[in-house]
């Protein structure tokens, strides 16, 4: 599903360019590359929690992986601004939300998905 979203996301918007930015290309890939950053780490933690079985391990992890998502999404928009001179800010946050929000329901489709062994896919 990743590889798919990956393929997909970036490589649609990079075809098709719709915004009007320049380096606006720079700010697609490094908005979908910040948000598999944020977000493959995040859903490790939630499947090493829905492992434990304990509903605090459950709790335990996705309210840290809320938390870590937020932090490093606000980190990560105010790191790309401030370092990458005149940054396609538009184009990196189109991607990166199209990223969050892809990802995060793969993350939750995966982690929540059970086969008829009643076990986590």
């Amino acid at each position: 599903g990743t590889l798919a979203l990956t393929a997909l996301i970036p490589g649609v918007l990079v075809a098709t360019r719709p915004l009007a930015e320049e380096r606006q290309v720079m700010g697609y890939l490094c908005g979908w590359g910040v948000a598999l950053l944020i977000m493959v780490p995040s859903y490790c933690l939630l499947v090493r929690g829905l492992a434990s079985g304990e509903f605090n391990g459950v709790l335990k992890s996705m309210l840290g992986g809320m938390m870590g998502r937020l932090v490093l999404m606000v980190a990560a928009i105010v790191i790309f601004v401030k370092l990458v001179p005149e940054p396609p800010v538009v184009s990196f946050l189109l991607t990166f939300a199209l990223g969050y929000a892809g990802l995060t329901v793969l993350e939750l489709y995966s982690a929540l998905a059970t086969d008829p062994d009643g076990e986590t896919a």
